[in-house]
């Protein structure tokens, strides 16, 4: 459920961020980091692929 929303946000933007390292990201109390992986290609195909019709 969270690659679904990453990807759903991330498919409006142009320009994607930058991968950064998780050294730096500045953490609070009771904060963590959690990766999800998100492969913006294919969601790209597979939601704005366009049928074809063969007749």
């Amino acid at each position: 459920m969270a690659k679904d929303c990453l990807e759903l946000n991330l498919d409006g933007i142009e320009e994607l961020p930058k991968v950064i390292s998780i050294e730096d990201i500045k953490l609070e109390k009771n904060e963590y980091v959690v990766m999800i992986g998100a492969d913006i290609i294919s969601y790209r195909k597979k939601y704005h692929s366009q049928p074809v019709k063969k007749t």
